[in-house]
Formats: C-alpha cells, structure tokens, sequence
C-alpha cells in the first residue's frame, strides 16, 4: 500500500483522493510498466484524465515570449515520463474486459504513420510558400493526403470502439488475465 503522504490534501475517501492514489500507484515502480494483471473503469479513469491534466498544463505557457521553449520541453518530458504507466493501465483496463493488450499495436502503427504523413503534408505546405528545395512528385502529395483521409477515419472510429470497450464493466470472477481489479 502506498503512503498517505502522497495523497492531494483534499478530505480522505472523496473521489479526488481515491483518483489520485490511482494516479500515484500507477506511477510506483511496480506499476510503472506492468502488463499483466487488470485495472478497473476506476483505476483506468483516474490514471488517463488525471495524466492528461498534467500533460496539458504546460501548454498554455508555450506562448509566453523567451520561455516557450523551455515549456514546450517540459511539456514533452512529462508526456515521455507518463506515456509509459498510461499505456500499462489502458493493457491492463483491456485485461479486464478480456481483450488482449496487443490489439492496440495496429492502433498505435496507424496513429505513427498518420503522425508521419502528416508532417510530411505540413512540411510540403511551407515549401508552398516559397522555401526552395528539390520539387516533390504530385502524387506523393496527393497520395498522402488520401491516406490521411482514410486514416482518420479508422482511428476516428477505433477509438470511439476503445471508449466504449473502457466504459464497459470487467468480466466477472476471474477471467485468463487473473482476478479483478
């Protein structure tokens, strides 16, 4: 069991404090990267928006002049540090609805090549504007673009399937991942 010290100073048993000590569990070194087991729709919950609170809290201070960089740094330092245990409580939150963890490999894959061609489609836009290097082959363009239509479309609705597959409650008793949360 993890130390009360590290819980907010909110009143003991609220919501608040019942999320954070799930957000400081899973970031202890045995949870830290732990695939196996199950996580249920609280764990899960508390470790994604408490996570992502903190991943976005550095964002609005990229615009402050001379120090955007720094933030900026920061901000991708905490999303590097957490993408870990949040990746490990989205597997094991899967665990519990009795879906293997590696059905988000092709998700990811799809989610990287689309990060990729979309940066090639930005970079392609500031060549546009007047930057000179060696022309790119219109197909390349317009084959990327047409990927990244089709791509979004799949994990627009792959993840509208993982919403709905984390809101589900876990199986019952204990299912081929172990007991429950």
């Amino acid at each position: 069991m993890m130390n009360d010290d590290f819980l907010p100073p909110v009143p003991r048993g609220t919501i608040l404090s019942e999320a954070w000590r799930y957000f400081t569990l899973c970031l202890n070194r045995e949870n830290f990267a732990r695939l196996q087991g199950r996580a249920g729709r609280a764990e899960y919950w508390s470790v994604t928006l408490i996570g992502s609170i903190f991943c976005l809290l550095p964002l609005p201070l990229v615009i402050i002049p001379y120090f955007g960089l720094l933030f900026l740094l920061i901000d991708f330092l905490i999303i590097i540090y957490l993408a870990m245990p949040m990746l490990a409580v989205f597997v094991r939150r899967l665990h519990d609805v009795n879906c293997p963890g590696w059905t988000l490999i092709p998700y990811y894959f799809l989610v990287a090549i689309y990060t990729f061609c979309a940066v090639f489609q930005i970079t392609q836009l500031f060549l546009d504007f007047g930057y000179t290097v060696e022309p790119i082959d219109i197909l390349t363009v317009t084959t990327s673009s047409t990927f990244l239509s089709y791509a979004s479309v799949l994990i627009n609705i792959s993840s509208l399937i993982y919403l709905v597959i984390t809101l589900m409650p876990g199986t019952k008793g204990v299912n081929k991942y172990g007991n429950p949360a």
